[in-house]
């Protein structure tokens, strides 16, 4: 599926036109299971969550879902300013905020997470 391309929810009562972020936003059942799926996609995520362990990987962990559950979000308000995505000042902005408060402050990886058997 395109992102944010038209989609039809019969049950939820959203516009034939409503987007994906539209359904995140509004729809009961879209929202009940965006985050379980979001954390599913996130665990396969094992380069960078493998830096971390316990309560820090958990934390890690959340940090990666609402990095993503926010992108979609990000790239529509780029897109309704008429920004191209790739020059886009306030996805840079987004970037930074998120550059700076998650991956400056990943552990290094150990001398021997990264060699190859």
């Amino acid at each position: 599926m395109r992102r944010n391309a038209p989609l039809v929810y019969a049950d939820s009562g959203l516009a034939k036109n409503a987007t994906a972020t539209d359904a995140l936003l509004t729809d009961p059942a879209v929202v009940a299971t965006a985050i379980p799926h979001t954390y599913r996609v996130t665990a396969n995520m094992t380069n960078i969550l493998s830096r971390f362990v316990g309560e820090e990987r958990e934390r890690a962990h959340g940090k990666l879902v609402i990095l993503l559950s926010v992108a979609s979000q990000m790239l529509s308000l780029a897109r309704a300013q008429r920004e191209d995505a790739r020059s886009s000042k306030l996805l840079d902005g987004f970037t930074d905020l998120f550059w700076q408060g998650f991956f400056e402050k990943l552990p290094k990886p150990s001398s021997t997470s990264c060699k190859r058997t």
